[in-house]
């Protein structure tokens, strides 16, 4: 399995398992983005990264009228969007993929909790990312999948 795609599996099982519509996407992907565009009704893609990676994925989905491809470069930009999104007009998420920046993943997941019950990281076995920063109460659940590399992680509420 390739490197970039050890999630998606795990992605697949929640779509089946749940009733996933709306998607907020930190750090976009060919695999990740696809899948939720195939599933989703409403998919927010957010590029934190690469100005040409967005250009790249923005012209993937381009034709996609479910999906919103958005250029936030920087580690706070797209947590800043969602924050914003969601406390403006109280939008939720069925469920939230964290993967876009290195240096946020853990503010990232903090922020995603007040606005889903479901939140899905990528490369959790990375410590350089930061995750004992995380700070989810205890009606959280966290769940590893580590039969692949990188590792897939599941947070969700109880």
């Amino acid at each position: 399995m390739d490197r970039y795609s050890t999630h998606l599996p795990i992605l697949e099982m929640l779509f089946k398992n749940n009733n996933i519509n709306t998607v907020f996407e930190f750090g976009t992907g060919l695999y990740s983005t696809k899948l939720f565009a195939e599933n989703a009704e409403s998919v927010i893609a957010c590029e934190m990264q690469d100005e040409n990676w967005y250009n790249k994925v923005n012209e993937a989905f381009k034709d996609c009228d479910n999906v919103s491809v958005k250029c936030l470069i920087g580690p706070f930009k797209a947590i800043d969007h969602l924050a914003q999104i969601g406390y403006a007009s109280g939008a939720r998420f069925d469920l939230i993929f964290v993967d876009g920046h290195g240096d946020s993943r853990w503010h990232a997941i903090n922020t995603a909790s007040k606005f889903t019950d479901i939140i899905v990281s990528h490369d959790t076995e990375t410590a350089s990312y930061r995750w004992d920063l995380v700070d989810l109460d205890d009606t959280w659940e966290r769940i590893d999948y580590k039969d692949q590399e990188p590792w897939t992680s599941v947070w969700r509420k109880k």
